[in-house]
């Protein structure tokens, strides 16, 4: 009995600690992706710095800051207040703040603002790309349509690489 209990105690902590290095590589990898879109998009009103708000607090920030902010490519922000969401070229918006989509949505309608979601469906409500993972592989799908609408300028390299809606 008592190694029964040892067995799923092990078992337990296996899945948790799989589930965890699972969760960090995914954040890891949005980082990645993202720092990736700044090269092969274009903004009209970018000037010379980007801004990357990140909605909440996401392991997706950390490690923003360490493949973007420390290599030049831009700013990361918190954004903790819907309004800041305009001042931003891309919008990162974590799966544990999905109920703020529509009013991060609004809140961007007018700006050339990319909403970056890692909720699938986002991008049929007017998301400009969402991540999914098929295949135990991290993809994503980019709205062409909305992009269009917000004037941003999506290179044939990266059109390559998604799966367009």
């Amino acid at each position: 009995m008592k190694h029964r209990l040892i067995i799923c105690g092990l078992l337990l902590f296996s899945s948790w600690f799989f589930s965890s290095a699972k969760a960090q590589d995914l954040s890891r990898y949005h980082a990645v992706f993202i720092g990736k879109f700044i090269d092969y998009i274009a903004w009209p009103d970018k000037g010379d710095h980007l801004t990357i708000g990140v909605v909440g607090d996401s392991p997706v920030l950390k490690e923003l800051q360490a493949n973007v902010e420390q290599r030049g490519k831009g700013t990361i922000k918190i954004i903790s207040d819907v309004s800041d969401a305009a001042n931003c070229q891309i919008i990162f918006l974590p799966s544990s703040q999905g109920k703020l989509f529509q009013k991060i949505k609004n809140a961007i309608a007018n700006k050339s603002v990319l909403l970056v979601t890692e909720e699938e469906q986002f991008v049929w409500e007017g998301a400009g790309i969402s991540f999914y993972v098929q295949d135990g592989k991290l993809r994503f799908l980019l709205n062409q349509s909305v992009a269009s609408a917000k004037n941003l300028k999506i290179s044939s390299s990266l059109l390559a690489l998604a799966k367009v809606i």
